[in-house]
């Protein structure tokens, strides 16, 4: 094993409305199967993946191992996932044991096209996706963090808050191979709600990965525009709040929320 992957999955996902009432938005349908599984599938099968489990754990959990019976999959429940002491960072902590070694963050609901994000830490080094903004692009880069390039784009000078005006958009991926400061930085009382990004920053030098296809699914805008964009024509499912089919490889699940 030379690195993991660890998917932070606990949260409401409040932002995306009424697909959330009954599901973990990591199981909301785009195009045929859940958003988590079209970030699973970025990754070699032999690659271990966490999953930081909390809001509709138990279920996400059940849907998971019916599609992967054969992956390696980890699940960590996140006791603290909505409240004034929850945050991103308090749930990366709860993976620290798990992920004594390099691994790659990534959100559950940032779906990337054909660009590799399966980059191992150990050869690339701590590294940062991000996404460069155009005109024609819907994303507001004021909502998002965003990142600082070097003159020859080959170093991350600086993660900016949201509300810059940056059109170099971090859309939440990163590597870490020097995990041990990493972590050694995330105890830090600021890092419960500032995520993964507290850590990052007291990483040395940071790799720019720049990502051409980006669909991000953190709010109900967005999540739309990527349902459009992987829509398939030859599936004509009427979608439902408690329930679900999904087109796996060669089998057809149903899911629903009710035994």
């Amino acid at each position: 094993m030379s690195f993991k992957v660890v998917i932070p999955s606990a949260g409401l996902g409040s932002r995306i409305g009424s697909y959330s009432k009954h599901l973990n938005k990591a199981l909301v349908t785009i195009g045929d199967k859940p958003a988590i599984c079209r970030v699973i599938d970025k990754f070699d099968h032999d690659v271990p993946i966490v999953i930081l489990t909390g809001y509709k754990g138990a279920m996400l959990k059940e849907v998971l191992l019916t599609i992967y019976p054969e992956r390696e999959l980890e699940f960590i429940h996140v006791d603290k996932f909505e409240g004034p002491e929850s945050g991103l960072g308090y749930s990366m902590l709860k993976a620290e044991k798990a992920l004594q070694c390099p691994f790659i963050f990534i959100p559950n609901d940032t779906i990337i096209g054909e660009d590799n994000i399966n980059l191992d830490p150990n050869i690339h080094g701590n590294w940062i996706a991000y996404f460069t903004k155009t005109s024609e692009d819907q994303y507001n880069s004021e909502f998002f963090r965003c990142i600082e390039l070097s003159e020859n784009n080959k170093k991350v000078t600086g993660i900016t808050g949201k509300g810059t005006l940056n059109t170099n958009i971090y859309i939440g991926i990163c590597g870490v191979k020097d995990y041990e400061n990493f972590w050694k930085s995330m105890h830090s009382d600021n890092a419960i709600t500032e995520g993964e990004v507290f850590g990052l920053k007291s990483l040395g030098d940071l790799c720019p990965i720049s990502i051409n296809e980006w669909y991000d699914c953190g709010t109900l805008q967005y999540l739309l525009l990527a349902k459009e964009k992987f829509e398939n024509p030859d599936h004509n499912i009427l979608e439902k709040e408690d329930e679900a089919i999904w087109f796996i490889d060669e089998r057809v699940i149903k899911f629903s929320i009710h035994e």
